[in-house]
C-alpha cells in the first residue's frame, strides 16, 4: 500500500518533499496503538494495546485482536508473535 511515510508520528521528508512509499508498518503501527473509537472512518478500528497489555492475562488474545484489526485494513498477516516486550508481525 502506497502512501504518506512517517517518522516518528511526523511526516517523513525526503529531498524536500513529503516521503511516499509502503506505509504498512506505518499503518499497523498507528492501528495497534490507538483504542477502539478514536478513527471517524471506523469506530471498531484500533487495538488499544497499552489497556490490552494491563488487562490481558495472555498473548493469544493480542495476537487475535491484531490480526482482526489488520484484516479490516486489507493487511494480510502472515505470521505474529506476542510475548513481554515486543509483537513481530510479518506481512
Amino acid at each position: 500500500m502506497v502512501g504518506i511515510l512517517l517518522e516518528d508520528l511526523d511526516l517523513a521528508v525526503s529531498d524536500g518533499h513529503i516521503a511516499l512509499g509502503d506505509n504498512r508498518m506505518d499503518v499497523i503501527e498507528n492501528i495497534i496503538d490507538s483504542n477502539e473509537g478514536e478513527w471517524k472512518a471506523n469506530k471498531f478500528l484500533g487495538v488499544g494495546i497499552k489497556k490490552m497489555i494491563a488487562q490481558s492475562g495472555g498473548g493469544s488474545e493480542i495476537r487475535q485482536k491484531v490480526v482482526e484489526n489488520l484484516n479490516r485494513e486489507n493487511i494480510k498477516v502472515e505470521n505474529i508473535q506476542v510475548d513481554n516486550e515486543n509483537i513481530d508481525i510479518e506481512i
